[in-house]
């Protein structure tokens, strides 16, 4: 209970026992203090085989996927309330950005994004969290 802030930076989608996790890093916060997180959003995991060993395995290593609705019952079965979350760019939106000023449209591209998430490469789509420890 004595930290302000834990950030954990593509982190869990990693981590076998989530629940172990968020519990640890609930219990260095201290009383107000904030996890900030960034997780893949809504990411389609992708099994391949070791062609010397036959071992399946996740080809990132993620054990876990996420979206809204389940980081945010994750993050309130550990005991923390989430505060905000904001879902980044993908390729579509920072290509159009770096062609063009279009901070204006920054907002419509972010919508485009999401409804597009399906057909892009899913590793350019992430979701940023803050939950609070009560």
């Amino acid at each position: 209970g004595v930290f302000d802030v834990v950030v954990a930076a593509e982190v869990f989608e990693h981590v076998p026992e989530l629940e172990r996790a968020l519990a640890e890093s609930r219990r260095v916060l201290r009383p107000g203090g904030r996890l900030v997180l960034t997780v893949p959003y809504r990411e389609t995991l992708q099994y391949v085989t070791c062609p010397n060993c036959g071992t399946r395995f996740e080809k990132n290593g993620h054990v876990h996927r996420f979206d809204e609705e389940s980081l945010e019952e994750i993050l309130h079965e550990a005991g923390l309330r989430p505060e905000r979350r904001f879902v980044g760019p993908t390729r579509f939106s920072r290509e159009m950005l770096r062609r063009a000023p279009l901070e204006a449209f920054l907002p419509w591209l972010m919508a485009l994004d999401r409804a597009t998430h399906r057909w892009q490469r899913v590793s350019d789509t992430w979701m940023l969290a803050v939950a609070r420890r009560p």
